[in-house]
């Protein structure tokens, strides 16, 4: 059976599909998904900001 081939913003989707239906905790929702729980409270303030263009890698470089 091949393994199956995921994807960053695959998950990040997930993510918040599963957090959306408000079944699970966001301490179980981030052992599952093995992120800490301030990476998840990142991911849902970004989607509520920005919707799923909140989700994209942000580059760490500041502009100047």
């Amino acid at each position: 059976m091949p393994w199956k081939e995921s994807y960053p913003m695959d998950e990040k989707v997930e993510f918040i599909s599963c957090y959306l239906e408000g079944e699970w905790s966001m301490a179980e929702l981030c052992r599952e998904f093995s992120i800490g729980r301030k990476t998840g409270y990142k991911l849902v303030r970004r989607y509520f900001d920005d919707g799923v263009e909140g989700l994209k890698d942000r580059s760490g470089a500041q502009c100047s």
